[in-house]
């Protein structure tokens, strides 16, 4: 690996850390006001993001061939 890809990656390390050290230091500090608790709380939720969306009540079926699929790999595995 080149040296300037190892700094650039180390650099990136450093960021990730610090974005995690982030989120933990506010959720210390949010912790102290219930308020602020639920705020965050609903911060998060949209930063999650929606993962399956369907009509309530939506009649949705189940892909049976790739769910037979899904089934073997597992049980290659």
């Amino acid at each position: 690996m080149p040296a300037k890809t190892f700094w650039l990656m180390s650099a990136n390390v450093r960021r990730i850390r610090a974005e995690s050290d982030l989120r933990s230091l506010m959720i210390a500090g949010i912790s102290q006001s219930s308020e602020g608790m639920k705020d965050y709380q609903e911060k998060l939720i949209l930063e999650m993001g929606v993962i399956v969306k369907a009509p309530i009540g939506a009649d949705i079926e189940r892909d049976e061939a790739g769910f037979a699929d899904l089934k073997a790999m597992a049980q290659a595995m």
